[in-house]
């Protein structure tokens, strides 16, 4: 059974001969270790994963140096991120700070071409032969990077979103003291 055989018929709730391989992310430093000098797709054929996935879509964004020795951008979401030895750079402050910010908040093009380059660059070699998938972030990544953590968290416990995201009769507020 090839690997998109297999993980066809997993889709679809049926058997295949073992279950399909595949995973979310591999940090670099792992391929490395395991096949020096490879890329993501020669990885992926050398373990034998059934399904690949484009890459974690903080690191394809426009990104802006804000300071260079600290490995600090600005992303296209106006996201301040760091880079360290981690896959994925970690989100500091988000740019929604208040209601009027949120008003004015315009995201990036979602049909933006190069977003879908890494997607063209698996199929143009895996079409066929496995199954090609896109690393997307879930629904609560997106309002805990461009409100932070604790605003968000806030804004949640004090009912102060709206099922569009929008802010209801409010300003962002301070946790309350600790007694």
């Amino acid at each position: 059974m090839t690997s998109l055989q297999r993980a066809i018929l997993a889709l679809e709730r049926k058997e295949p001969d073992r279950i399909p391989l595949f995973e979310l992310l591999i940090d670099h430093r792992v391929t490395d270790k395991i096949l020096p000098g490879s890329s993501y797709e020669d990885f992926a054929e050398y373990v034998g994963l059934d399904l690949v996935l484009t890459h974690t879509p903080s690191r394809m964004y426009e990104q802006k140096v804000i300071d260079e020795n600290k490995r600090i951008v600005r992303d296209e979401w106006g996201i301040l991120r760091q880079y360290t030895e981690q896959e994925i750079p970690i989100p500091l402050e988000g740019p929604i700070k208040s209601e009027e910010d949120l008003k004015r908040y315009v995201p990036p093009d979602p049909q933006a071409e190069r977003r879908f380059s890494s997607l063209y660059q698996l199929l143009d070699r895996f079409k066929g032969k496995k199954a090609v998938g896109i690393h997307l972030h879930d629904s609560f990544n997106y309002p805990w990077y461009l409100r932070g953590m604790e605003n968000l968290l806030m804004d949640l416990m004090l009912k102060r979103l709206s099922k569009n995201s929008n802010f209801k009769n409010s300003s962002p507020t301070s946790p309350p003291k600790r007694s």
